[in-house]
This record gives C-alpha cells, structure tokens and sequence, in this order.
C-alpha cells in the first residue's frame, strides 16, 4: 500500500491525474537540471546533480514497479509515497537544490 502509490493515484483520477503528476516531476527535475546549469560552482554542480539524479531514478523505478516492467525494490515515489523518513529526506534534497541555486548570488547585508 506504500509502493504502490502510482497504481492508486491512476485508480482514483485515471489518465489525467497520472499525467498531471508526471508533469510535476518533469517540471521537478527541469527546474534542478537548470539549477545544475546555473551554478558557478563546482560543489553546486555535483549537489544539483545528485538530487535531480535521486528524483529521476526514483519516480523512473516507482513508475516501472507500478506497471510491472521492474521488479519489487521498495523504492518510494518521491513527494507522494507514504512514509516520514522518504518525505523528510526529499524535502532536505530539494532545500539543497535551493541552496544551490543561492549560491550563485552574492547576499548583501545592509546594515
């Protein structure tokens, strides 16, 4: 029942409701391979990166599991699936990709 949260986002909303979500992931990962393009730094790079690599695989292997062209792994779908620990950790990936993004501005205190 956590797993397999796609297959229950089909069954209530049907084809728009999947193509809605995978609009918002594509737009996730969009957004942070811009931030991957943007940063002037290495460590922003390689940050961005990483979390946009995160998303992509896990929505790619969720979705895959849900329609049986992979097997089990208990990969959750990012945002969506059940679980404290899987949403605590995406939203620490995605203020990373916030962070990165910061970085390529110089902060001015004005006192």
């Amino acid at each position: 029942h956590t797993d397999f949260i796609f297959s229950v986002v089909a069954e209530e909303s049907g084809f728009v409701g999947c193509i809605g979500l995978l609009i918002l992931y594509a737009v996730l990962l969009w957004r942070a391979l811009v931030v991957v393009l943007e940063s002037e730094d290495y460590l922003g790079k390689l940050l961005a990166g990483g979390v946009a690599t995160l998303f992509g695989f896990h929505v790619i292997v969720n979705i895959a599991m849900n329609t049986a062209m992979a097997p089990v792994v208990g990969v959750p779908l990012p945002l969506v699936s059940y679980g404290g620990s899987a949403v605590i950790t995406n939203l620490a990936a995605i203020g990373l990709l916030l962070a990165a993004r910061l970085g390529r501005r110089k902060i001015e205190f004005n006192a």
